[in-house]
């Protein structure tokens, strides 16, 4: 048969990283690629401040956040927007495909290997393709960096893709940033602590707008929770 001149075909990064992925993959060694125990399968970037969860965070974030979103009513599957959380797209993917139809925006173009895949910069938080916005019934992010800068960018990102403002999401970043992650999003620090391969010198807290998704991660934190009432203001997110 004549080859088709106008087939698509796979950029060379990609084809590159999607080689890398299935050899590891066939070798049973894709854990360890980031570390060990590490639920993606390329090294971790420190200079890219990339810290990948450890294989049993992203299941336990995955199987909440897609119990939260579920509607076997629907006539297509919930979509979920991943913003530089590689490691629970992963485990949405590979978990939960019959669930919801996830989707990742990342910088590093090695995980375009593993499924639906838009290049991302949190320095350009709208510059998404216009289809997207307002499209994803649920948003989870990872900012990148625990700066205010980078967390209120990202911040945009997330309100810009949510379907409502009432849409489910979770954000996962260090418990220094909680304040902003309440003012910006009006997300609530749940009772789950997110564990990292390379265990990192910061507390990692995982938050919430959405009490169903909090159920799934042991609850709210009451006590980070009072503290927030107790700074006094309104989180910018709705609630659900």
């Amino acid at each position: 048969m004549p080859a088709d001149d106008d087939a698509p075909a796979l950029s060379a990064t990609t084809a590159a990283a999607l080689a890398s992925f299935l050899a590891a993959r066939d070798a049973g060694q894709d854990d360890d690629e980031g570390g060990a125990g590490a639920a993606c399968p390329f090294k971790e970037d420190w200079g890219l401040s990339q810290f990948w969860y450890t294989g049993a965070t992203a299941a336990r974030l995955a199987a909440a956040l897609a119990a939260a979103v579920a509607n076997p009513a629907a006539k297509a599957l919930p979509r979920v927007a991943c913003v530089a959380c590689p490691s629970l797209f992963r485990a949405l993917r590979e978990r939960h495909a019959a669930t919801v139809d996830a989707h990742l925006f990342e910088h590093d173009d090695r995980f375009a290997a593993l499924g639906p895949y838009t290049r991302y910069d949190f320095n350009e938080p709208l510059a998404v393709p216009q289809e997207m916005l307002g499209a994803y019934e649920a948003v989870a992010a990872d900012p990148p960096y625990l700066a205010a800068t980078c967390f209120a960018k990202t911040a945009e990102t997330v309100r810009a893709l949510q379907s409502s403002p009432s849409a489910p999401i979770l954000i996962m970043t260090g418990a220094v940033m909680q304040g902003n992650v309440w003012r910006e999003l009006g997300a609530r620090p749940a009772a789950f602590r997110p564990a990292h391969a390379h265990k990192l010198g910061n507390e990692f807290l995982a938050s919430t707008n959405c009490a169903p998704l909090a159920a799934g991660l042991d609850g709210w934190d009451e006590e980070l929770g009072a503290e927030l009432d107790a700074e006094g203001g309104e989180g910018g997110g709705g609630g659900k």
